[in-house]
């Protein structure tokens, strides 16, 4: 299951390292990985499974960093430590 997958992603993370820089340098990193990796469609357009073993893996470790982000922002927006 991908919950599962972005769960055990989340548990191994360097989670200071993502934490790191700002959020412009977030979306930049974004961006970058997108183009690189999970905008490359197959020349017929069609998603098959080569493009899935390729581009799932990016995606889901996009989202774990996207999680732990999110919650760095919200914990410094409510002054949480």
């Amino acid at each position: 299951m991908l919950l599962d997958q972005v769960v055990a992603t989340l548990q191994t993370a360097s989670w200071h390292a993502w934490q790191a820089g700002r959020p412009q340098d977030w979306a930049d990193e974004t961006h970058r990985v997108a183009i690189e990796a999970v905008y490359l469609f197959p020349k017929s357009r069609e998603i098959d499974e080569r493009y899935n073993k390729k581009a799932l893996p990016v995606i889901l470790g996009q989202l774990a960093k996207a999680a732990v982000r999110l919650a760095w922002v919200l914990n410094q927006a409510l002054g949480a430590r």
